[in-house]
């Protein structure tokens, strides 16, 4: 564990504290004055001193003193901290000063900036690099925040990034685990098979997106194929047959009688002939309805069929590109890994042996040579074994890249055939679209039929050839003929409405063949909403075990890690509460929210393996007692004129 302390901090012309030395000598020591007085210019100053920003993290805070709202110039500012880091002290000042510069020809000085010196252990430095090099050697900046603001973790850092820390201090839990510790999910790891449960989650909300757009299309497909259905309301088969059959022994009785009236052998044969080919023109007639429907009918069937089949390709390849979204990065994420553990390597090899270590830091006499020699045989066995497995991490990263590359190059080029099959498909939809519209376009008019022309063509003939031979018969023959054009056309009436039974036939099983589509949709729907619902109480499982194993770590602070929506699910977040709910951010009160600051501080410097000062601001409000490992200065508001230091 490293231990380090604050010994001393001098503040001078620093926000409006002139001259303010704190002696602590290591212990903690408790700073009282009232608002004003520079209680949290200590702190400021600390921080300033480090890393170039207030103790609200706040960077380029002004630092001069200021009188009557303006800034008091040609000050020296400057702030400077003695520190024991495992008993061996560093010295640390940082002074900032106005730059002036003489005007040529004149003795008037022109302001022109500021400038910052440095000094390590009281050695001046002109580069900022040295100093802020020194300061990182001791620990980074954010950790040292954590360490040092018990309100630094809650109010600073993004919730991502509190939630990362805490599950790298309590470790995740193995899906096994949370697998076994739910009968629910019994299961659940052979269904996820290679995927992860976002991965399998991302499957099924894609899956149920193209089922829901399949099961949208298919009301109005059944619609359209409804709506072209015959009206039947007023129509009976069984009757129709019945009429037809009377219609025709109608038919055949006139045209018996109309034979008899004839006279002249070649009258009646020329009769019999136009009857056959009325009859002719009235096949003619039927074909050319039936034909015409079937077409539509067929080529509407094709349209539909494409449009699904344009559908599924489309979510083919969202899904596609999803999941090569998911492996560009991871590509990315395992390259910038890579990198920092080529870094850490390199950092390694150049490390050398502190030759500092080899002398007492109590006496500064120099240890035995045996106690020398293992020393260095320790520290470059140490790094030597540091090495060897940050080299064994890198070689794991290449691999790890080395597959992810494949999967990418493999997932691109299915992602381009998909493209190409989902171009080709609307390409074809578009066709099939035009070749319906076409043959509406062209729905044929038995009129404009060729063969039927030239039948009526024949019919003419024939009625002249009839008209010049009997002219004796004409009146009796042209009644009894126009009764039978009469039951004729009826005829042709009720085998039209006939026609339609044989429509609706066809249209019904259409629509049941839709229906049936509907009913397995929804079938595989249901069970992709049940491994679902499984994803989910893992989740849930996870959540829980997860929460309780962090929550272990510390004393008072609890941690929410998750939410539950009511649209989207579980949503991942990192909220500070207590045990009974009450939120750090919202609802907490200033006192304890620093005790609960020193909860996760105590389990942060346990997990860096870090003591440093921590700074209580407004410990006034804090009445509850919290024992700590690490050196506090406490920072209370109390009427008194000027900062008073007391041992704690």
């Amino acid at each position: 564990m490293k231990n380090i302390k604050l010994l001393e901090l001098e503040l001078k012309n620093f926000k409006g504290v002139r001259d303010f030395k704190l002696v602590t000598n290591g212990n903690n020591v408790d700073v009282f004055g009232k608002n004003g007085t520079g209680k949290t210019s200590v702190f400021d100053a600390f921080t300033w001193l480090l890393f170039d920003k207030d103790s609200k993290n706040k960077k380029d805070a002004g630092i001069k003193t200021i009188e009557n709202e303006e800034e008091l110039h040609g000050l020296e500012h400057s702030v400077m901290a003695l520190l024991s880091i495992d008993g061996e002290e560093l010295r640390l000042k940082k002074i900032y000063t106005e730059k002036y510069t003489m005007k040529r020809g004149t003795t008037d000085q022109e302001f022109n900036g500021h400038e910052t010196s440095y000094e390590i252990n009281e050695v001046p430095t002109s580069r900022k690099k040295d100093f802020v090099d020194r300061v990182a050697s001791i620990i980074d900046e954010t950790t040292f925040k954590m360490l040092t603001n018990p309100l630094y973790f809650n109010e600073n850092l993004k919730w991502q990034e509190r939630r990362q820390i805490l599950l790298d201090i309590a470790g995740d839990v193995d899906d096994n685990d949370v697998v076994d510790s739910n009968a629910k999910l019994a299961g659940l790891l052979d269904i996820l098979g290679s995927h992860s449960v976002e991965e399998k989650r991302k499957q099924i909300s894609a899956q149920k997106s193209k089922i829901n757009d399949n099961l949208k299309m298919l009301p109005g497909l059944i619609n359209e194929v409804d709506r072209g259905k015959p009206d039947l309301s007023a129509l009976d088969k069984k009757d129709i047959s019945s009429e037809i059959a009377f219609l025709t022994q109608e038919k055949n009785k006139k045209e018996s009688q109309l034979a008899d009236v004839r006279n002249g052998g070649l009258i009646s044969e020329l009769r019999n002939k136009k009857l056959t080919i009325e009859n002719e023109l009235m096949e003619l007639d039927n074909k050319t309805r039936s034909a015409n429907y079937e077409l539509i009918s067929e080529k509407q069937n094709e349209v539909s069929q494409q449009k699904i089949a344009v559908s599924s390709v489309s979510n083919i390849v969202d899904m596609a590109k999803s999941q090569l979204k998911i492996d560009q990065n991871q590509h990315e994420k395992l390259e910038k890994q890579k990198e920092e553990k080529i870094k850490e390597y390199f950092a390694s090899v150049e490390q050398t042996f502190d030759e500092h270590r080899l002398t007492c830091p109590t006496c500064n006499q120099s240890f035995p040579e045996a106690q020398k020699e293992e020393l260095i045989a320790k520290f470059n066995q140490e790094k030597a074994e540091r090495s060897e497995k940050l080299m064994e991490e890198g070689k794991r990263l290449t691999n790890e890249l080395d597959f992810v590359a494949e999967s990418i190059e493999s997932k691109t080029q299915e992602l381009l055939e998909q493209e190409e099959e989902l171009l080709n498909a609307s390409a074809l939809l578009v066709s099939l679209e035009n070749e319906l519209e076409k043959i509406k376009a062209r729905q044929t008019n038995i009129t404009d039929n060729v063969e039927y022309q030239e039948l009526q063509k024949e019919i003419a003939v024939i009625e002249k050839q009839i008209e010049s031979d009997n002219h004796s018969t004409t009146g009796r023959e042209a009644e009894i003929q126009a009764e039978i054009n009469k039951i004729s056309e009826e005829i042709q009436k009720c085998q039209r409405d006939l026609m339609k039974f044989d429509l609706t036939i066809s249209a019904d099983a259409r629509i049941e063949e839709l229906r049936t589509d509907e009913k397995k949709y929804k079938q595989q729907y249901a069970e992709l909403e049940k491994v679902d619902f499984m994803t989910e109480e893992f989740i849930r499982t996870k959540v829980s075990m997860l929460t309780e194993k962090i929550n272990s770590k510390f004393k008072l602070a609890r941690f929410k890690l998750f939410d539950t929506q009511i649209n989207t699910g579980i949503k991942e977040i990192c909220e500070t509460i207590d045990n009974d709910g009450v939120l750090f951010n919202v609802s907490m009160n200033t006192g304890k929210k620093t005790i609960f600051g020193l909860d996760i501080i105590a389990t942060l410097s346990e997990f860096y393996g870090v003591n440093a000062p921590v700074f209580l601001d407004n410990s006034e409000s804090v009445t509850e007692p919290f024992d700590t490992d690490c050196q506090t200065i406490r920072l209370f508001a109390r009427n008194e004129p000027e900062l008073r230091v007391e041992e704690a």
